[in-house]
């Protein structure tokens, strides 16, 4: 595989033997580190300041589909992720970061302007964009960076979700509370717009190329088979079972064509691999629980107390920055930083476990512990212990994916792996949400439409259930469990 790795490589400079790279100082380093994370910001970003924003948006377009807005970009990301991981290795990480920075851009200024959900809605795919932007973060750490930094350059990449936790609930609630929702999509263009004159005038490219065409046509069977069976969710009788086998029909001329393409989107040849395979299973389950946790949590807190919501607390955006968005932010600093730093020390298996550990642990907090106590500092203890969950799962699978995979086959992989969070974020936000609406209570306050606890609970145990996969698929595995390497066994350096 090392050879097939130089082979592909042919006529560039690999990272290790570039001797631009190679006299890069540690400040060049840092600096590097700290572009994408401010880049990868814009990620958590889109998905953090909807949260908050539910109510009003729901109002504004006078609409109960609210959670398209946030599956929407998970079902964008599931197609556009593999196809820009593919075109990075075929022209460069950085000039598609720049290009998909600027579609971000297109869709931020039409969400901001929207006059219709629709339209709305059709802002949103456009920021899907960005989504890529961890896929390439992660490649340019392991193609710049020299490999005993890498674990915790990714580790420390990991723990951007958590800053932008912090930032964007305490930012986002004050610009919601006091501006309106569309208020976030305007500072979002103009970070973005400052962000990418940074990144044009100081982020090296990589210098790994791999020559190979895109499957747009496995793309589009892709796309419509997941948009199909999305939108099966919210059907009843004979309408879902129609959808699903117009889904499933669509799924398997995708599968089907990945074997007859030059170029599939999914490498057959990475994917028969146990290490690599295993770790999307995880990274599936793992992001069910997780998007759901993150998307349903903040609605609890926000639900107005009353009759039938004695369980709410009625929180507005800034309030719930406190109780949640802070410690959130906080665990997935600390555990991303520190899962980097576990990875290089015992492996990456001890870091998913972790991970998946702590997210069955918050479920199962939520469902049980929540009902029972008004203790604000149980639910910033939730909170805290989702976040290090979702630390420890980000720093723990890109070590493992950077230790598995060659680096002529890390934009496709890591693309792979992308794709597998994408549908399982879409799968959590609409499933969960189709699974919370047979539990309705009627329309709280401020026209918000409430649920039962019985429903919460539900949902909170099926994201346990799927967290229990994620731990149970660690405990099992027999590799990882020696420091990672930083792609030095891989042949990434």
């Amino acid at each position: 595989m090392r050879e097939d790795s130089q082979q592909a490589l042919a006529g560039t400079d690999s990272p290790a033997t570039s001797a631009g790279e190679r006299e890069r100082s540690k400040l060049s380093y840092f600096s590097i580190v700290g572009l994408l994370i401010l880049a990868t910001e814009v990620v958590g970003f889109e998905f953090t300041f909807i949260y908050p924003a539910v109510g009003q948006i729901a109002a504004e377009f006078q609409t109960q589909q609210v959670a398209w807005a946030l599956t929407i970009l998970y079902l964008g990301g599931a197609v556009v992720v593999p196809v820009v991981g593919k075109l990075a290795d075929i022209h460069g990480k950085k000039k598609m970061l720049v290009r998909c920075a600027v579609c971000f851009l297109a869709g931020t200024l039409v969400c901001a302007l929207a006059p219709s959900f629709l339209v709305f809605m059709t802002g949103r795919a456009l920021q899907a964009s960005a989504l890529p932007f961890f896929v390439l973060g992660y490649g340019l750490i392991r193609d710049l960076l020299p490999a005993r930094l890498v674990p915790l350059g990714l580790g420390c990449l990991a723990t951007s979700t958590g800053i932008s936790a912090i930032l964007s609930t305490f930012l986002g609630g004050w610009l919601i509370d006091s501006y309106g929702f569309r208020a976030t999509f305007w500072f979002l263009f103009g970070y973005m717009g400052v962000l990418l004159l940074a990144v044009i005038a100081f982020l090296p490219e990589s210098s790994v190329r791999i020559r190979q065409r895109i499957d747009y046509r496995g793309a589009l069977l892709l796309a419509l088979g997941c948009a199909v069976l999305l939108i099966a969710l919210g059907m009843k009788g004979v309408a879902i079972v129609a959808a699903l086998l117009v889904s499933a029909s669509l799924l398997t001329a995708f599968c089907l064509s990945q074997r007859k393409a030059a170029s599939p989107l999914i490498d057959a040849s990475i994917l028969g691999r146990p290490a690599f395979y295993l770790t999307l299973a995880t990274t599936g389950s793992l992001t069910v629980a997780w998007a759901g946790y993150g998307f349903l949590f903040p609605q609890l807190l926000m639900t107005p107390h009353g009759p039938g919501t004695e369980y709410g607390f009625g929180l507005n955006a800034v309030e719930l920055a406190l109780w949640h968005g802070l410690p959130m932010g906080l665990g997935t600093m600390l555990c991303g930083t520190l899962g980097g730093w576990l990875a290089r020390r015992s492996g990456p298996r001890v870091v998913l476990i972790l991970g998946a550990l702590l997210l069955v642990a918050a479920c199962v907090m939520v469902a049980f512990v929540a009902p029972e106590t008004d203790n604000t500092w149980i639910f910033r203890l939730m909170s805290f212990t989702d976040g290090a969950a979702a630390g420890f799962f980000q720093a723990g699978t890109q070590n493992f994916i950077v230790d598995t995979v060659p680096a002529d086959r890390q934009g496709i992989s890591g693309s792979m792996n992308f794709m597998v969070q994408s549908l399982g974020g879409s799968l959590a936000t609409a499933g969960l949400t189709a699974l919370l609406l047979h539990y309705p209570l009627g329309t709280g306050g401020a026209g918000r439409f409430a649920f039962t606890w019985e429903g919460y609970r539900t949902v909170f145990l099926v994201a346990a259930a799927c967290a229990l996969v994620a731990l149970a698929i660690g405990l099992a595995r027999r590799d990882g469990r020696t420091p990672a390497s930083g792609g030095a066994v891989s042949g990434a350096h």
